[in-house]
């Protein structure tokens, strides 16, 4: 299957990426020093459907990998993506800001997946526990949406539709649940719309998105903005303009180095910073975080020529 012809084009998706990280950055910047109240900065509220944006590109994204390469070599990419830069990440948590849980079970806790328990959430950070989860879940996730890949689109819609009720049994045990199991139908969403390309059913991938969008609307308002979310990523290739596309596609592949940078210049920071003038606090977090974002990008960059070896 050409990539440049399905869901999100392989020459897009690193600048959606960009977009989508930036959207999330200023989310956290506004909503942890609560300078959104009576100002225009409200708008960067809406930053969290970035995550939306990640979670489908990552499964779809993930299907052509697992089609290319055998298990093994799927978990090896994965692991040297996300763990030495993230173990790195972890300790400068915990010898830096000190958090409650100990060193040990932070680091077993988060790189398993397992802090998405209630019980064992560690209270370092979510997203990362979360992406490995869908890691870990994805190839049950790929066959079930190869059997199901000359399925009428209805049974596609039933498919997210149960997805999102067990998401809500289970949303109780699991910390910060709605933020990881309401994102089921996403999650979900990335591997139906893989195959239904893959199968030459392209028109059927917006009939999906729109009757997910039109039962969104009338049934819940929550999670309607995460549906639209899939209809502007569609929608994105036969949009032309792309301002900063090289600056913005650059921070689109190193976007998971960006994220544990201003997870540190925002969410930790704040909470030691002296500064107390809340615009203050974010000018200095935003600046914090290009150091450490480029810092990031190299160790991974070293780590990964340390695995190649």
């Amino acid at each position: 299957m050409d990539e440049n012809k399905t869901f999100v084009t392989r020459f897009d998706r690193p600048y959606i990426m960009g977009v989508s990280i930036i959207a999330v950055v200023l989310y956290h910047l506004v909503s942890f020093t609560n300078i959104y109240r009576h100002t225009s900065a409200s708008i960067f509220l809406n930053g969290y459907l970035g995550v939306d944006a990640f979670f489908v590109l990552s499964t779809f994204g993930l299907c052509f990998s697992f089609e290319k390469n055998d298990i093994t070599t799927f978990y090896k990419h994965r692991i040297k993506r996300l763990f030495p830069l993230y173990i790195i990440f972890l300790l400068i948590v915990y010898f830096i800001f000190r958090p409650s849980a100990s060193l040990l079970n932070i680091i077993a806790f988060q790189c398993s997946g397992l802090s998405v328990i209630k019980a064992l959430h560690t209270d370092v950070e979510w997203y990362t526990p979360s992406i490995i989860c869908v890691y870990l879940l994805f190839p049950l996730l790929y066959y079930c949406g190869k059997k199901m890949q000359h399925c009428n689109v209805w049974w596609h819609l039933l498919a997210a539709n149960a997805v999102a009720v067990f998401g809500h049994f289970i949303a109780p045990y699991i910390s910060f649940g709605n933020n990881f199991v309401g994102r089921f139908p996403i999650i979900v969403s990335g591997v139906i719309i893989y195959f239904m390309y893959k199968n030459g059913r392209g028109k059927d991938v917006l009939i999906y998105i729109s009757l997910l969008l039109l039962e969104t609307m009338v049934l819940t308002e929550s999670h309607f903005l995460s549906m639209l979310m899939l209809l502007l990523v569609w929608s994105f290739k036969y949009i032309n303009l792309r301002p900063f596309y090289r600056i913005i596609s650059f921070i689109g592949k190193y976007s998971f180095e960006l994220y544990l940078a201003q997870t540190l210049s925002t969410f930790y920071y704040m909470r030691v910073s002296p500064i107390e003038n809340n615009y203050l606090m974010v000018l200095s977090a935003l600046l914090l975080t290009i150091p450490i974002f480029f810092a990031f990008i190299a160790i991974y960059k070293y780590s990964s020529q340390l695995i190649k070896a």
